[in-house]
């Protein structure tokens, strides 16, 4: 056996008894299975996540290994997993979602012969009837390894494309809140302050599963935790006022990050019940990025997104164009 890790797969798996062999199924990849540890979290799980992971570790004990904690919540696994990562590169993989085996068989490659502090790779968006390409990279930036200043993309990098160098992760200092949702937020922001390279890959790895009603990205879970939303964004926006000023070479991809971020917890907003409230909500939050960084609040308005164009208009209306898009994101999944 080869020792010598060359990635760590943190998976997340509370309660996905329904998924969780589809997810680790697409991990056993026979050329590189003594190069890839793989640390299945249950996280306090009441069904069988822990029982299926366990069967892995018994026929694959030198990748897979099953972990069972108190529950803590998204965040809560991944402090715990980065401790006893012993990969040199750390990706994440929620546990209802699963990768592309081929992918993950390049990637390793791609990994093994890089030493960028970050990869990025390929996504799916994953639903009962389609599979639809998230991603891909112009061809002039391709395979190449750059500094973090080049990052140009003016939309939201989500943790689904991020592969960071585990030291980087660690060097970082970042732990994510426990008990709370949306700290992948959190994972694909604050790292990148210790961010000096990066490579881009069209490498197609991770499949995002969408349309399950217990998905944090679900309307109703979306409006349930609405201010768990607000909290990791506003902690966000102190972050960037905070460290990262023009001297970060890494400066746009956090600010990028953090503005989609604060967008997000917008169209929450937007999908909650149509009244006062709601509007007075989006008015304070608003305000309150406002007033902590004026850089962010332009930000928010100005990415390539359908919902940073919504939230633009309604800024240039005085808000009452609220009214409009909140009835059309009853609409939108």
């Amino acid at each position: 056996m080869n020792s010598k890790k060359i990635l760590t797969i943190s998976i997340a798996a509370f309660n996905v008894e329904p998924f969780i062999r589809q997810t680790l199924n697409s991990l056993v990849v026979r050329d590189i299975l003594d190069e890839v540890e793989v640390l299945i979290n249950d996280d306090g799980g009441s069904d069988s996540s822990l029982d299926i992971a366990k069967e892995y570790q018994e026929k694959y004990p030198d990748t897979f290994k099953a972990i069972h904690k108190e529950n803590g919540g998204y965040g809560s696994v991944f402090n715990y997993n980065i401790k006893i990562a012993k990969g040199k590169y750390f990706k994440l993989l929620d546990g209802d979602d699963w990768f592309n085996s081929d992918g993950l068989l390049k990637l390793v490659v791609l990994l093994k012969n890089n030493d960028a502090d970050v990869i990025f790779t390929q996504y799916n968006y994953a639903t009962n009837n389609e599979m639809k390409l998230a991603i891909k990279y112009d061809d002039d930036i391709v395979d190449k390894v750059l500094s973090v200043e080049d990052f140009k993309f003016n939309a939201g990098t989500p943790m689904h494309a991020l592969t960071y160098k585990t030291d980087v992760l660690r060097e970082s200092g970042m732990s994510l809140k426990e008990h709370i949702l949306y700290t992948d937020n959190t994972y694909a922001a604050k790292p990148f302050l210790r961010v000096n390279t990066i490579l881009f890959s069209n490498t197609l790895v991770y499949n995002y599963r969408l349309g399950l009603t217990t998905q944090s990205v679900g309307r109703q879970s979306i409006v349930k935790h609405i201010e768990e939303s607000k909290e990791v964004s506003l902690d966000l926006v102190e972050f960037y006022c905070n460290y990262v000023n023009d001297s970060v070479k890494s400066k746009n991809c956090i600010r990028v990050n953090i503005a989609s971020t604060c967008v997000n917890y917008v169209v929450g907003i937007l999908k909650m019940p149509m009244c006062v409230d709601s509007l007075n909500r989006l008015i304070r939050f608003d305000k309150e990025v406002r007033e902590l960084s004026l850089d962010l609040f332009d930000k928010m308005g100005k990415l390539d997104r359908k919902a940073s164009k919504s939230l633009y208009l309604i800024r240039q209306s005085n808000y009452l164009l609220y009214w409009l898009f909140a009835f059309i994101y009853r609409f939108i999944d």
